[in-house]
């Protein structure tokens, strides 16, 4: 016979003399069947029929019966109030769970599989370090009435991006020997340092300080200027191509087609 703690029932026998638990710290038994399940465990009630019928006469031979009485944890399933699936480098902020049933005296503890990407305190407190995915491992102690259980998550770590100001125009016609100067950021521009290159510097060379840019024309043809971030533990790389055209500058003769003859 299997009972989850602290519910009740009832056996239902005829004509009894008494009702025994072998162990009174996991089951008890009243005078009239009632079972009361104290704590998870097993016990024997002895059912003791004493052979008399309602008058007191002795009308059968007594007899005993003892029934094994099993008493089981109730489950519990944990479930989430706050579990991020996908976090940042340099987040950070508290899982929260619950257990049902929630009548249960037992702890809630954290644990993850890779503190070099997220550090997870007991109490779900938590910071990503680096970009990765990781197990994150939530566990419940039970008691004597509830079962112990446990729940498992992932959660992806990833830097945090960044992207290049947009000029405007993806590629443009540069005169030789002129230069184009004109501005270029990083947002956000904390994460780092923008920097820039030509593919061909027979064509046209790049120079970027801070966010000023200049590209000087210094021989016919096509050359791709790159702006790019090179990214770092907490911020993703990016870049931006710029392709120049340097073309010879435009010259126009002049001819006065009036001619005095002498």
């Amino acid at each position: 016979y299997t009972i989850y703690p602290l519910e009740d029932a009832t056996l239902f026998v005829k004509d009894y003399t008494a009702f025994e638990s072998s162990d009174t710290s996991v089951v008890r038994v009243d005078r009239n069947g009632k079972i009361t399940t104290v704590k998870a465990g097993t016990a024997n009630i002895t059912i003791r029929y004493s052979g008399k019928n309602p008058l007191g006469y002795d009308m059968y031979l007594p007899s005993n019966i003892t029934i094994t009485v099993n008493v089981v944890r109730t489950p519990t399933v944990i479930q989430s109030l706050y579990w991020a699936d996908t976090l940042n480098v340099k987040d950070q902020g508290t899982f929260t769970s619950y257990v049902s049933p929630s009548r249960g005296r037992g702890t809630l503890t954290y644990s993850c599989n890779d503190s070099q990407v997220l550090t997870v305190s007991s109490d779900g407190y938590y910071r990503a370090l680096s970009a990765g995915t990781v197990n994150v491992t939530v566990s419940y102690s039970g008691d004597d009435n509830y079962a112990p259980s446990q729940v498992s998550f992932t959660v992806k770590v990833n830097r945090k991006p960044t992207s290049i100001s947009d000029l405007g125009f993806d590629s443009m016609d540069l005169d030789l020997n002129n230069q184009y100067v004109s501005y270029v950021y990083l947002d956000p521009d904390r994460a780092g340092e923008l920097k820039c290159f030509s593919n061909d510097t027979a064509v046209a060379t790049a120079e970027l300080e801070y966010h000023s840019f200049k590209i000087m024309g210094v021989g016919l043809g096509l050359a791709k200027v790159t702006f790019y971030f090179e990214g770092n533990d907490e911020y993703e790389p990016c870049s931006m191509d710029l392709l120049v055209n340097v073309i010879a500058y435009e010259t126009k003769i002049n001819v006065d087609e009036t001619l005095d003859v002498y």
